[in-house]
């Protein structure tokens, strides 16, 4: 039981991770410190990187906290693991 504990609690610590990472990214893109960078920041590219990284950012929370039972990493389901 130790050892499905630890492999659920690993793939939720990625999944967290993943989801931080890109809400940061997206944060990032989406301020500016001067003129120049929001040029950059304006640019198409950059805005469907900033929309991708949000959206990659929701579709892993969305993991964490689905109350479906197919996903052994969710919160829920490690809460009731323990």
């Amino acid at each position: 039981m130790d050892s499905v504990l630890n492999k659920m609690l690993e793939n939720a610590s990625y999944i967290y991770t993943m989801a931080n990472e890109s809400f940061k990214f997206s944060k990032y893109f989406h301020t500016s410190n001067n003129e120049d960078e929001q040029k950059i920041i304006m640019s198409p590219p950059i805005r469907f990187i900033q929309h991708s990284m949000w959206r990659t950012s929701i579709i892993e929370l969305d993991k964490l906290f689905n109350h479906s039972n197919d996903q052994h990493f969710s919160f829920y389901k490690i809460l009731n693991e323990i």
